[in-house]
């Protein structure tokens, strides 16, 4: 949704065939609060006809209990799914590709394993969280924070638990 701030961009071009539906429903109301309310109702009713996909709140769990280490070849062959419509699909409701979701579940539990036990030694919980070595992970740190561990994670009080 990010992509779409500031563009311009035509609801229909989002929102398909319904985009009408919701501009006769803000229209007609009289005030500014029932915009908001019949926005808020119309979003609602889309939401609920959009039940998410089973097969794929079953492939972000198993991601999640494994902590990211679970190949995605399996998860497709479980869900009964074409590769594709997996891919799709998972985007579409989780919000990342299975792959990226994987890679952020992994990275944060070795993350939070660190802040939970300071003195664990790296290479342990590199391995505990399945990377294959200390490069492995500081290659997946780079790539996934845009810093080195050693840049990001002396400071972590002011990162995740901003002081006001």
């Amino acid at each position: 949704m990010t992509s779409l701030i500031n563009e311009g961009i035509a609801a229909r071009d989002v929102l398909g065939r319904y985009a009408g539906l919701l501009s006769d429903a803000v229209r007609s109301a009289t005030d500014f609060a029932s915009r908001i309310a019949a926005a808020e109702n119309w979003f609602g009713m889309m939401l609920e006809r959009s039940a998410p996909d089973d097969r794929i709140g079953e492939a972000s769990r198993s991601l999640l209990t494994a902590r990211g280490n679970v190949r995605i070849d399996t998860l497709v062959k479980q869900s009964g799914l074409s590769p594709r419509q997996f891919q799709r699909r998972f985007t579409a409701q989780v919000g990342l590709s299975p792959k990226l979701y994987a890679r952020t579940t992994r990275f944060d539990h070795a993350l939070t394993a660190h802040r939970n036990q300071p003195a664990k030694p790296w290479t342990n919980i590199i391995h505990d969280a399945g990377y294959y070595d200390q490069a492995h992970f500081i290659r997946e740190c780079h790539a996934l924070v845009g810093l080195r561990p050693s840049q990001f994670i002396g400071d972590w009080d002011n990162i995740f638990f901003l002081h006001g």
